[in-house]
């Protein structure tokens, strides 16, 4: 009996012996898978971080240029409005300028008036006075 119980403990102590090893080869095997985990996650963690990294560069991009885009279009309505302001200066001196002129013309045009008048009384003037010496040389 005390071999059999010797036989017992040692089958039992075998059997406990081989579930250990089991147990630690279970164990060796999540340890191992728990590492992959962490490597697969440090992994994708660091492409993510590449990428919000890779963003930001182009958010930032982006901005300058939009900003710059902007500048550009602020010099380009100052110096569209500075343009504009000119012609409108230059405008209404051509105004000015052909008011000017209008009223010369319409001082010309008087004076010419005038000078025609002037020249069609004469010419009356001469027509009679040329019509009084002919009768006065058929009457003489």
């Amino acid at each position: 009996m005390e071999e059999n119980l010797v036989c017992n403990v040692e089958e039992n102590m075998s059997r406990l012996g081989s579930d250990v090893r089991s147990a630690r080869e279970e164990l060796q095997k999540v340890y191992l898978e728990l590492e992959q985990e962490r490597c697969a996650a440090a992994t994708a963690a660091k492409e993510a971080m590449a990428m919000i990294t890779r963003l930001q560069e182009e958010k930032s991009s982006v901005l300058m240029e939009a900003r710059q885009y902007r500048y550009a279009c602020e010099e380009r309505e100052s110096h569209t409005q500075e343009a504009i302001s000119l012609l409108k200066q230059v405008l209404l001196n051509k105004e000015d300028e052909l008011i000017s002129l209008q009223n010369h013309i319409r001082a010309y045009q008087r004076m010419l008036l005038r000078t025609d008048h002037m020249s069609s009384e004469q010419e009356q003037e001469r027509s009679v006075s040329l019509n009084v010496e002919d009768q006065d040389n058929r009457d003489g």
